[in-house]
């Protein structure tokens, strides 16, 4: 579920040149509950930069999201959530309670 406020972006970093290739695990409260490969996106990462491209510029500092799997796993709140992909840095979260919602 989104929610605004809510978006963990992890450090800035270079793509490797096969980014297609990359496996990335998310983990639950220190147990891996998914992993899925890029290679599974409807459009890779080169077709979507020209697609969005063709109607837009992107400038230094911009960020695109790529997409999601359709089984991706759905944390709670007081989870910590942990993103690893091993060419890029792991992106580590906890989810708190959306303002006015109890724990």
């Amino acid at each position: 579920r989104c929610r605004d406020g809510f978006l963990p972006l992890g450090a800035p970093a270079v793509l490797p040149a096969d980014f297609a290739a990359l496996a990335i695990a998310t983990k639950i409260d220190g147990s891996e509950v998914h992993r899925w490969q890029l290679d599974h996106l409807i459009r890779t990462v080169d077709v979507l930069l020209r697609d969005i491209a063709a109607f837009t510029a992107l400038s230094e500092g911009d960020a695109l999201l790529i997409g999601l799997p359709g089984d991706a796993p759905r944390g709670r709140v007081g989870n910590r959530v942990t993103v690893i992909c091993p060419a890029l840095p792991t992106l580590n979260t906890h989810i708190e309670p959306e303002s006015g919602q109890r724990p």
